[in-house]
């Protein structure tokens, strides 16, 4: 601690991609007499590290845009972004669901195989797990199937019972 900084390098993944994002944080007084200064200074370079790696990936922008005007809200593109949305199919989760073919997956209840079609449609449910609760849409627990948005839920419903 003779230099009386911290320095912090965070990495976060996800999925394929890594960021990295540096924090720095300078001590003032004597860490030796006052040892809540390094705790302190260490909390600080990882914060602001973890917010340098997470910017990296642009979330959040859109809804703080209108507050950063000056800065780095100017650009063009985010610009498009606020007055047009996000391309078609990216709110509800990609291309629509199509293959009714069996898939190597098997229900935790019926111990079914499930259609891909099932299986795509586990991956359109928020924040689920699909690799350890996989259910065929007969045994998707009520609370999930209402976390899918309406418009892939009744497609899904229709090209089923065609």
């Amino acid at each position: 601690m003779p230099h009386r900084y911290v320095k912090a390098i965070v990495q976060i993944r996800s999925g394929p991609y890594t960021r990295d994002g540096y924090g720095v944080s300078i001590m003032n007084g004597d860490p030796a007499a006052e040892p809540k200064l390094i705790r302190t200074a260490v909390d600080q370079a990882v914060n602001e590290a973890f917010i340098d790696a997470i910017d990296t990936y642009e979330m959040g922008w859109k809804d703080l845009a209108p507050y950063k005007l000056e800065d780095w809200a100017g650009n063009p593109a985010l610009a498009h972004l606020q007055q047009s949305g996000p391309p078609a199919g990216v709110e509800d989760g990609a291309a629509p669901i199509q293959s009714f073919a069996v898939s190597n997956h098997k229900c935790l209840k019926c111990k079914e195989n499930l259609t891909n079609a099932e299986w795509e449609l586990l991956g359109r449910i928020p924040n689920l797990n699909r690799e350890s609760l996989v259910y065929c849409f007969e045994h998707i627990l009520a609370h999930l199937k209402r976390k899918l948005p309406e418009p892939v839920l009744t497609d899904f419903e229709e090209k089923r019972n065609s």
